[in-house]
């Protein structure tokens, strides 16, 4: 069959066949099917400006959900721009995200991040609160806590038994280095976990042990500290300070009486004989130099003499505080002797009692000694020198008209005993008003 040219009707009419260097202009032409080109091209096109248009050699387009089912036919050249957004390779020719290359960069296997870790042992099965978080089906959830270490691992929360993670279900998928971040959690989010293993790594087999990695903003300050940015600082408080080398001492008194010595805090002793210390603790071992009283040194040294001294109250002969055991008081007095029951007579002032006198009854004490108008009245306790052929035990009264003996006074006089015979010359003081005796 000859092929047919096309036709077309000229101006005066006639139709005529098209030469091969003809045109035909064409408008509002609608396709109903395929145009086959075979090898020829399209050209002249103008440039495409709206959704649907063809485009023209050389012209950029955006493409929106781009679909390649099949291999590039040649290299994809991005130019200065970056392909962004790309998901972590899981084969080996997968282009590679920033993220992941550091993570090789520092000997890390990176998996693919949980939304929770469980550092102590749980149930895997379920939905369940886990570091706070309430993890539900599909959940990738880091478990690092299992009594049994070999069920460690990451997993998918389902609604009954949990099973691994696809990224880390087999032995080849795990080794020392595989990595994961933790999104969420109130002791534990935003922090990335590492786990150790042996080289040769068995599946439910080897113990999974998962080690804290890396940390985004969790410190947290505990007691007595304060974090400011990342810096954690010591709080201090009464005692405690900080030395020109930043190092926390003790903040001691200009006097404290403590010492630091080979670096740890100790007593401070003015002199070894006066105060000693020991495993069993600290110890008075001896009498200090210098004794004062009222303010002023008795002597440079205290000795036993001058020491006798100093125990020896008011009176002057130097007998040992333990041994004068007796109350002791000084009183103005007129005529007076040792051995004299007294009575309060006045201001700081005692006259002789008299059994037979009702107002000289009140007996204040013995006089142990009389001079220059002052009597030392002794009240209870050892009066020495006061007796004399005493028998030891004998009682001692005050007397009708003044005086002490051991005959107690008349009917209607004052029974008053004021002690009784420790020897043949001291009189132990103890006063017992008994009243008055009777007929």
């Amino acid at each position: 069959m000859a092929l047919r040219k096309p036709m077309f009707m000229t101006a005066g009419g006639f139709a005529e066949e098209m030469a091969a260097s003809d045109s035909i202009a064409l408008g509002a032409l609608t396709m109903s099917g395929a145009i086959a080109m075979g090898s020829n091209k399209i050209t002249g096109l103008a440039q495409a400006d709206s959704s649907g248009d063809a485009l023209a050699w050389g012209q950029n387009a955006s493409i929106v959900n781009l679909t390649v089912t099949g291999a590039l036919q040649a290299a994809l050249d991005a130019g200065t721009y970056k392909i962004t957004n790309l998901g972590n390779p899981a084969s080996a020719q997968d282009a590679a995200t920033k993220f992941y290359v550091d993570a090789v960069k520092t000997g890390l296997d990176f998996k693919q991040s949980v939304r929770a870790i469980a550092v102590s042992n749980i149930t895997l099965s379920g939905t369940q609160t886990i570091d706070g978080v309430s993890v539900v089906a599909g959940d990738r959830v880091l478990v690092a806590g299992q009594t049994t270490a070999a069920d460690n691992g990451i997993y998918v929360v389902a609604a009954g038994s949990w099973s691994r993670s696809e990224d880390a279900d087999s032995s080849a998928e795990l080794n020392a280095g595989a990595f994961c971040f933790v999104e969420e959690g109130s002791s534990y989010h935003d922090t990335g976990w590492v786990m150790t293993a042996d080289e040769v790594f068995t599946l439910g087999t080897t113990a999974q042990t998962w080690v804290q990695f890396s940390s985004a903003g969790v410190v947290l300050a505990g007691i007595a500290l304060e974090k400011n940015g990342n810096t954690l600082n010591v709080l201090e408080g009464d005692g405690i300070a900080v030395d020109g080398s930043n190092k926390l001492v003790v903040d001691l008194a200009t006097d404290p009486g403590l010492q630091f010595s080979s670096g740890k805090l100790d007593l401070k002793l003015a002199s070894a004989d006066r105060l000693s210390k020991s495993s069993s603790g600290l110890d008075v071992t001896g009498v200090p130099s210098l004794f004062k009283i009222a303010g002023s040194a008795v002597s440079s040294d205290v000795t036993a003499a001058n020491l006798g001294t100093l125990t020896a109250g008011i009176e002057s002969d130097a007998t040992s505080l333990h041994q004068h055991k007796r109350i002791e008081a000084a009183f103005s007095g007129s005529g007076l002797a040792a051995g004299d029951a007294v009575y309060h007579s006045g201001n700081d002032a005692v006259g002789e009692a008299d059994a037979g006198d009702d107002s000289k009854r009140w007996v204040t004490g013995v006089v142990r000694a009389f001079a220059s108008g002052t009597a030392k009245v002794v009240s209870h306790g050892v009066c020495p020198g006061v007796l004399s052929g005493a028998t030891a035990g004998d009682k001692y009264y005050v007397q009708d008209g003044g005086g002490i003996g051991t005959t107690q006074p008349g009917a209607g006089k004052n029974l008053i005993l004021v002690g009784f015979a420790m020897n043949a010359s001291d009189l132990f003081v103890s006063i017992i008003d008994q009243g008055k005796k009777a007929a």
